[in-house]
């Protein structure tokens, strides 16, 4: 037993025993946890110790409920890929990762993996190291708030290198997490491959996304990459020194960004590059501040008709070379902006007529 797990065992005859909640006892016999109510120091996990072995059998066991205050560091990933753990809680731990990446798709080290399990919330955990620090993958309902999330690297481009990655799963909140030092993005809201399951009503809020030092060696890092998504609402979220605060790569239908405070990119606030041809951007809605962004927001992809229904509302592009590069945009409007210090002004090069301003 570890700290405070005293339990209470029935002796049967002999079963499968995972050396954790079960043993195997010398004559053969099985002793099998009773009445453990989610409590993982009767696994065997104590504070001040690496207790990943002990806390993933209890996860194994579907027998966690709450993974709480325990004072340890894990060395190892937790996997939850049982459907029947749905409402855990993970509160309060962390996995400090100091292994070797090897740049391989097929071994990607990701702190917490979530790949079936609902309304599973993770909050107060550090997350250091790895390739991804949280990962809700087709999963329904979630949260994930006042986590520290660091040092994640991009090893294979396309599933490595994020701080939170909700791909293909509905109803995921995210929020007051500090996402730091995550060379490709520190969230990643994207369909399934290869299922294209489409993340859909999420909420992503007051989130600290920032970058320091030499620039990430990914080419689109950004704050918050979104494709092949439906309903996402991002509100007051701050990002500071990354590549991109928004990369949108294939159709998106519903985002409305809110109060969020972009600054020192070094690329461009928000762009569509790459998009493939017969794609769309709609009911995009934008009221954020792009402050130092190099551009505030461009569309790259040569796809005439690319965005529609976009609102640029009560917006401030401040101190970079161009405000709006609305080359590929129709459909669009923006009303109430601030621009200030653009040193070729609001725009660049539009290949469609500019809308008034409201």
């Amino acid at each position: 037993k570890g700290d405070a797990g005293q339990a209470k065992y029935l002796v049967v005859t002999s079963q499968v025993a995972d050396g954790y909640g079960d043993h195997t006892l010398a004559n053969g016999t099985v002793a099998v946890l009773q009445d453990s109510l989610g409590n993982v120091f009767k696994y065997g996990a104590a504070s001040g110790t690496d207790s990943t072995t002990q806390i993933q059998a209890a996860i194994n066991a579907n027998d966690l409920v709450n993974l709480m205050n325990i004072d340890a560091t894990l060395s190892d990933e937790l996997d939850i890929s049982n459907a029947l753990a749905a409402n855990y809680m993970f509160d309060g731990f962390q996995i400090i990762f100091t292994g070797v990446l090897t740049g391989v798709s097929s071994s990607v080290y990701i702190g917490l993996n979530n790949t079936t399990a609902a309304n599973v919330t993770t909050q107060n955990c550090r997350f250091d190291g790895g390739n991804v620090g949280v990962h809700y993958r087709q999963v329904a309902g979630g949260l994930i708030q006042n986590n520290q999330i660091a040092n994640m690297v991009n090893t294979d481009n396309g599933v490595t290198g994020y701080g939170i990655n909700t791909d293909g799963s509905d109803g995921i909140t995210t929020f007051k997490n500090a996402i730091l030092q995550c060379d490709r993005h520190a969230i990643y809201i994207g369909a399934s491959d290869p299922t294209g399951f489409p993340p859909k009503n999420q909420r992503h809020i007051a989130n600290d996304i920032r970058w320091s030092g030499a620039a990430s060696a990914s080419s689109h890092q950004a704050a918050i990459k979104i494709f092949d998504a439906f309903n996402i609402v991002c509100i007051g979220n701050t990002g500071v020194g990354l590549k991109k605060a928004y990369w949108f790569t294939s159709d998106i239908d519903g985002l409305y960004s809110m109060g969020n405070s972009w600054s020192n990119m070094t690329v461009r606030g928000a762009d569509d590059e790459n998009i493939p041809v017969g794609k769309t951007l709609k009911n995009i809605q934008i009221n954020d501040k792009f402050d130092n962004c190099v551009t505030g927001l461009q569309s790259t992809s040569s796809i005439n008709g690319l965005w529609e229904d976009l609102i640029i509302d009560g917006s401030q592009f401040l101190n970079m070379t161009t405000g709006l590069q609305p080359t590929y945009i129709s459909k669009w409007s923006y009303n109430r902006c601030k621009f200030e210090n653009l040193t070729n002004g609001i725009f660049t090069a539009p290949s469609v007529t500019a809308p008034p301003m409201g």
